[in-house]
């Protein structure tokens, strides 16, 4: 027999998991080769969606590029050129990185940006990730009723 829950009344499924949209304002300034954490995802995080602007363009000490994502999971851009990172240029998932969103994270992972070739002089990208935090604990049956179908 499988069992079916579902919330009460709309109200109550957005205080169960609501998405939840985080900002990222980016300074490359002085950005040195290698990898910035800029936050710690929990297991069970739900990612929706991904994207940012560039605000400032960039400018590399030499022939830079810069990638965005989860290390530890899936890099959602390709290596971007920095000449490419003009302002006002939108940066979002790679077409062969697309079909990974939504995605569940099943550990802990940090989101990145990676500066792989060169340091860097200049630039800033605002950055959002879009998601929903997964409960850690079991639904209460108080709040949804439980169908039993066969």
């Amino acid at each position: 027999m499988a069992q079916w829950k579902y919330p009460v009344g709309q109200e109550r499924f957005k205080t169960v998991a609501p998405v939840v949209t985080d900002a990222f304002h980016i300074d490359f300034g002085a950005m040195t080769t290698g990898t910035d954490t800029l936050k710690t995802y929990d297991a069970g995080t739900l990612l929706l969606a991904f994207g940012g602007r560039v605000a400032e363009a960039a400018e590399a000490l030499g022939s830079g590029t810069m990638q965005f994502g989860f290390t530890g999971t899936v890099l959602l851009t390709s290596a971007l050129a920095t000449g490419a990172m003009t302002a006002g240029a939108y940066i979002g998932p790679a077409p062969t990185n697309e079909d990974n969103l939504p995605l569940l994270l099943k550990s802990d992972d940090t989101f990145d940006v990676i500066n792989a070739t060169t340091g860097m002089s200049a630039g800033k990208v605002d950055m959002y990730v879009t998601y929903i935090p997964l409960p850690k604990t079991a639904l209460d049956t108080n709040v949804f009723h439980v169908y039993k179908t066969t």
